[in-house]
């Protein structure tokens, strides 16, 4: 289960893209939580490498981007909160780097749309 970032420009050509691979089981907690509510997601067609492609994807308002990188910084520290009372840092060690690089990204103005894939 993966999320995308995309940057582009004023006419929707995609300029640069990141991908965030999860695990599903995480994948699974994230469309479960508040994370799957914020920002609408609406058909956005882009062009990528000459190609005219439609994906659902939520438009990174300043907005948007405060809240969602509030809901990744609180969810993080839950997150870590449940494995050192639990002891399984090793087990979520992956998906906790790749929140935590969403985050950065997603406060990042480069990006302009996210794409939860799956």
């Amino acid at each position: 289960m993966d999320i995308k970032l995309y940057a582009t420009t004023d006419n929707n050509v995609v300029e640069d893209t990141k991908l965030f691979e999860f695990s599903e089981d995480f994948f699974r907690k994230l469309a479960e939580s508040e994370f799957s509510c914020l920002g609408v997601s609406k058909e956005i067609s882009f062009t990528e490498d000459e190609e005219e492609i439609k994906v659902p994807a939520v438009a990174l308002s300043e907005f948007v981007r405060k809240s969602l990188s509030e809901f990744l910084n609180n969810y993080t520290s839950e997150l870590l909160y449940h494995c050192f009372e639990n002891n399984c840092l090793k087990m979520h060690t992956e998906d906790l780097k790749g929140i935590s690089s969403l985050s950065y990204f997603i406060k990042n103005g480069k990006y302009t749309y996210l794409y939860r894939i799956g």
